[in-house]
């Protein structure tokens, strides 16, 4: 099945279509990006180096033994930043609750842990996340997501971790996972399912987390990575679909049933509802050690920002 399949042009059906209500909502205003003009300086979604930056500063700081030092000098520059899965899952769980956190009563989910009991709050309409907000916020929900030795995110991990993370800030979701399971046979009415699945998950107005264990044949995209979908085009009989995802920055199409029909490993989705509010004071959350800079590109600093201002 994956060597004999060819994705066709997809004429997308208009009224068979899902999408967020606004999107625009997770653009972020990116440092690194040097422009006079603040919509050059726009990029959608987190960058997963982000996190990458922020992890490495959360480790703790261990000084070599004198020994260690002549025997291994230190490098004058730092050593590059790996990126792990880990990084991806806490960038697409950040880009989830950035957006929820717009919502009613939802505030709560991107504020600080000292914040949290301002539950009752509403985000600005006009407010615009920038790199050291989504930076931050990724870095506080690493330590509610589990992974193994290698940093692998689970799609079950994932929903949990993102659970934990709204209950510590007196928010309650529910997560509801589907899973393309690994070498199974891929029909057109499963398929058929899974859109109708996409659907009504965009309909609630929530983005939905895409774990891709495997690309399958598409070349933009890598196994192992964390995607935030945004919209979902159809065709009139629901043979074909196209994902509109955040990926490097931008908005880009990925077409579903290319993925679905060769990615052998499969992948899978996790959806979010909002549930009941819960009190803020009843939950608490470990502090963890928050370094006062963050290195960014070219040697710039992003300090840990405060609560904005609602």
């Amino acid at each position: 099945m994956p060597k004999l399949y060819t994705a066709l042009p997809l004429i997308a059906d208009q009224a068979q279509g899902s999408s967020l209500q606004h999107p625009e909502n997770l653009r972020v205003i990116d440092r690194n990006r040097l422009s006079a003009q603040e919509e050059a300086r726009m990029r959608y979604g987190a960058d997963p180096l982000w996190c990458a930056q922020a992890r490495q500063l959360l480790l703790p700081q261990q000084r070599p033994g004198r020994l260690t030092r002549l025997l291994r000098p230190q490098r004058r520059t730092s050593a590059p930043v790996r990126l792990t899965d880990l990084d991806r899952a806490a960038a697409a769980a950040a880009e989830l609750t950035a957006y929820v956190a717009r919502k009613p009563l939802q505030v709560s989910l991107f504020q600080p842990y000292k914040e949290a009991a301002r539950a009752t709050g509403t985000m600005a309409a006009d407010y615009l996340f920038r790199q050291e907000d989504l930076l931050w916020h990724s870095a506080d929900i690493v330590p509610f997501l589990h992974h193994d030795a290698r940093g692998k995110v689970s799609a079950a991990a994932y929903c949990s971790g993102v659970c934990d993370f709204s209950r510590s800030r007196g928010i309650s979701l529910s997560a509801k996972v589907r899973n393309c399971s690994w070498f199974k046979r891929r029909t057109r009415s499963d398929f058929r399912q899974l859109v109708s699945f996409l659907q009504q998950a965009l309909q609630t107005d929530i983005p939905v987390s895409f774990y891709l264990r495997d690309a399958g044949r598409l070349s933009d995209f890598k196994s192992g990575q964390w995607l935030t979908i945004v919209g979902l085009s159809v065709s009139h009989d629901r043979s074909r679909s196209d994902l509109t995802v955040l990926f490097d920055g931008g908005l880009q199409q990925l077409s579903l049933d290319e993925w679905y029909y060769t990615a052998l490993r499969g992948g899978a989705f996790c959806v979010f509802a909002p549930g009941t509010e819960q009190p803020a004071a009843q939950f608490s959350s470990p502090e963890p050690l928050r370094p006062e800079t963050a290195p960014g590109s070219g040697g710039s600093s992003l300090p840990r920002p405060g609560a904005p201002a609602f």
